[in-house]
């Protein structure tokens, strides 16, 4: 568990997990960062999103990166 996209970028490097499971609001950034980051170096990771935010266009951004639900 990591409160922040800077702590998720080191936790994906050091564990490498095999399910990210992040919020897009964070506070130094977004967890479509971490997404990008995980589709880029860890191909194998799945990635999820638990969020409030809600709107169209931050959805369609995680869907982007690589967010399969």
């Amino acid at each position: 568990a990591c409160e922040d996209v800077t702590t998720g970028l080191a936790a994906l490097e050091a564990e490498r997990p095999d399910v990210l499971l992040t919020d897009l609001g964070l506070p130094d950034g977004s967890g479509v960062d971490l997404i990008e980051h995980a589709r880029a170096k860890l191909p194998a990771t799945r990635c999820m999103v638990v969020t409030v935010l809600g709107d169209e266009p931050t959805v369609l951004r995680a869907i982007e990166a690589g967010a399969s639900g």
